[in-house]
């Protein structure tokens, strides 16, 4: 998380979230958006020493197409700031979307109506874990998904009272101790997935998709590397390929690398529905893939790794030394550290910030790196 300052001369409001304060989803509900902004490209400028344009949000609330509601202590919602044994039973929610408040009275008479039991993070028993919400912006598609710990009892009850709300009900199962929001899907209501539209090209999201969670923002981001990127493209830590299937037409070919294999099957899916035949999915480990290579016969490498950066992998990106590179990085941090490395064989074409996540530190960073 970064180290954000708030200047003294900020321009302060009135936070629009009732649980601002005590909730640990928002930090920033109280200072005006472009100060927000000011914060993040003053933190950015002096990481990197460096100007550096950042792009705003479309939207500075009702933005997440994600939420991971925890249910514990008999309490649905989000985590206390600074603490993970307390839980704020939610009442609204500004940043996902304006279904949460309508529908969290109605999951909390369902619970007590048919008896769901909460699970106990702290004893490691119990039976409903999390409640997570997705709602597709553009298509404006919603779905339930429910992680219990175990199979009985169902949530089939629950389920089949919500058939009308929601284009999607997707029940999980998460039976390890490591508190996760994602499980294997045992049964569905409706659909298993939902759909997104970005532009003309149609998304697949299932129950365990990972998914930008600014969709406007992210629309942006891919427009960018749609101008950017063509010819013989390597597109690794793809996930469901979505970016792979929107610059799909302005490049000769694409080769997609995920480990996961339901992103690699949602993938397919979305290929298929856009009928695009010029990508190929490859379900393998980034490390191994690279590691195996001689040589990267691509005229641009797309690098979009989890917040840890690349890890391992990195030492097999310098090696193999590929022309051009668009980095996505959500931890700019560990950006700064690499981009450290690159510069010995690399120059920085273009470095934009883009802010998927107003009302927080965090920040998303584009970069395209051109060999020397």
């Amino acid at each position: 998380m970064l180290a954000l300052k708030v200047p003294e001369d900020a321009c302060k409001r009135e936070a629009k979230c009732k649980h601002f304060g005590i909730c640990g989803g928002c930090s920033y509900q109280h200072i005006c958006y472009k100060d927000q902004l000011k914060m993040k490209k003053e933190f950015l400028e002096k990481l990197f020493e460096r100007e550096i344009k950042i792009m705003p949000s479309p939207k500075e609330f009702f933005y997440r197409n994600k939420i991971e509601l925890v249910y514990a202590f008999n309490k649905l919602g989000l985590r206390e700031k600074g603490t993970y044994k307390r839980v704020v039973d939610l009442q609204e929610c500004c940043l996902h979307s304006e279904k949460v408040k309508k529908i969290l009275p109605e999951l909390h008479e369902l619970f007590k109506e048919h008896k769901i039991e909460s699970y106990d993070y702290l004893r490691h028993k119990g039976y409903l874990r999390y409640v997570v919400l997705r709602h597709a912006k553009f298509s404006n598609q919603h779905m339930i998904n429910f992680v219990t710990a175990n199979e009985a009892p169902t949530i089939s009850k629950v389920a089949e009272s919500l058939k009308g709300d929601f284009d999607s009900i997707v029940w999980s199962i998460n039976s390890r101790k490591a508190d996760t929001s994602f499980g294997a899907v045992q049964q569905f209501w409706n659909s298993a997935h939902i759909e997104e539209c970005f532009e003309d090209i149609k998304f697949r999201i299932g129950a365990n998709t990972f998914s930008q969670n600014n969709s406007y923002v992210a629309l942006q981001i891919y427009r960018k590397i749609k101008e950017r990127a063509s010819g013989k493209v390597l597109d690794l830590y793809a996930g469901c390929a979505t970016i792979s299937t929107f610059i799909a037409e302005e490049c000769d070919y694409v080769e997609a690398v995920e480990i996961n294999s339901e992103a690699i099957d949602y993938g397919h899916a979305n290929l298929h529905i856009n009928d695009i035949t010029n990508v190929k999915l490859l379900q393998q480990d980034v490390y191994a893939y690279l590691k195996n290579k001689q040589s990267l016969d691509f005229d641009c490498v797309i690098l979009d790794p989890p917040r840890a950066g690349l890890e391992r992998a990195f030492k097999h990106i310098l090696r193999l030394k590929p022309k051009n590179i668009i980095y996505l990085s959500c931890n700019p941090v560990v950006f700064r550290r690499e981009l450290f490395f690159f510069k010995k064989f690399y120059k920085v074409s273009e470095m934009l910030a883009y802010d998927m996540f107003p009302q927080t530190p965090h920040i998303e960073l584009f970069c395209v790196l051109e060999r020397k």
